[in-house]
């Protein structure tokens, strides 16, 4: 029931993105409010998210997954499909492997360490998580830490290479006026009630996300729909999911999160050193520039990767890169949960063993 605290906590939570925002961390709308929910789940003041409205942010960052898969920007890439896959498997393959040695060694509980080792769109990876039966706290800790790290080592690179990656000055507040076609918000808003309702009746893991990121990707490739999703929506989506992913955190959690913080760096970085090993062999094997290479393989900042890339102008492939990285993002969306679950069982088989 709404009530004064839940209209505090929340406004709240939305000044701690505004504040993450105006120093340009990563993921700063999704980030901030998580942590404040956090502080306010320590001192009980405990906030309950509707499941419908979880429901409707799957959809809406469904919605924002799908409109990279674009097949014009795929197209001049189809010859060396087998590359992008290669890479991709690649990733995928060693973000499971860790997921499943921080499991086996016991430093974080079966397949959350899995999931929060998935490479891909971090909150995509978090909705996911949850709706395979695991804690989306731990998730969220693990994902958004190699965001932010990933994020801030893609600008140190960027300016060592003397590429002009500045951020803009605006915070996302300020693009909540921006003008949209009034037709196409409403068609968006309508997809999105849609995809959620029949993510629902499908009964599928994570249901709302997949009908939703399929249905972006037709839409986008079709041209049936002009998909326009206003700042304010995905903003006040981050927030709510923020919320509703902090308040899950309790002493004992955090506890156990700080306990591993150690291993979660170390296997962060392993992941980033093997995908920095890959961007190499790109560049020797078929002299891909070498800025190119790296932001093609980072393993995850999604956003953060597309603003660098674009900042760059004609110093990076931008094909090359949004290519590979829409690649794993479909093959982690695909492969991603029956992996985790192979991965899952075979560890619990062998710690009942």
């Amino acid at each position: 029931m709404f009530s004064f605290r839940t209209l505090f906590v929340y406004c709240a939570c939305l000044f701690a993105g505004i504040l993450f925002d105006s120093v340009h961390i990563p993921a700063a709308t999704l980030l901030g409010p998580m942590l404040a929910a956090i502080v306010f789940s320590f001192y009980k003041w405990s906030v309950k998210t509707p499941k419908s409205a979880i429901y409707l942010i799957q959809s809406v960052i469904g919605l924002m997954a799908g409109r990279v898969l674009d097949l014009s920007i795929l197209k001049p890439f189809l010859s060396i499909w087998w590359i992008f896959v290669g890479v991709a498997l690649v990733v995928l393959l060693a973000c499971q492997l860790m997921g499943y040695s921080l499991a086996k060694l016991r430093i974080l509980p079966g397949s959350t360490a899995i999931w929060g080792c998935a490479p891909g769109g971090a909150s995509a990876m978090v909705v996911m998580a949850e709706s395979y039966g695991n804690d989306p706290s731990l998730v969220a800790f693990m994902q958004y830490l190699r965001v932010v790290m990933v994020s801030l080592l893609a600008a140190t690179v960027a300016h060592f290479l003397a590429i002009d990656a500045t951020q803009s000055t605006q915070l996302h507040i300020q693009h909540w006026l921006d003008p949209h076609p009034l037709v196409a918000v409403l068609e968006t808003l309508f997809i999105i009630v849609v995809t959620s309702y029949l993510g629902v009746k499908s009964r599928l893991p994570a249901g709302c996300f997949l009908v939703s990121i399929f249905a972006s990707a037709f839409c986008v490739n079709s041209g049936i729909a002009v998909l326009e999703v206003p700042e304010w929506t995905l903003d006040i989506a981050y927030l709510v999911l923020g919320v509703s992913i902090g308040m899950r955190f309790s002493p004992q959690i955090v506890k156990q999160a700080l306990f591993a913080l150690p291993k979660i760096l170390l296997s962060i970085l392993g992941l980033i050193s093997l995908c920095g090993l890959v961007a190499v062999l790109l560049v020797l094997i078929f002299h891909v520039s070498p800025l190119t290479a790296y932001l093609a393989t980072t393993p995850g900042g999604l956003d953060a990767v597309t603003a660098i890339a674009l900042s760059s102008h004609t110093q990076v492939n931008l094909g090359f890169v949004m290519s590979m990285q829409i690649v794993r993002l479909l093959m982690v969306v695909l492969l991603a949960p029956h992996m985790a679950q192979f991965a899952s069982k075979r560890f619990i088989r062998h710690s009942q063993a």
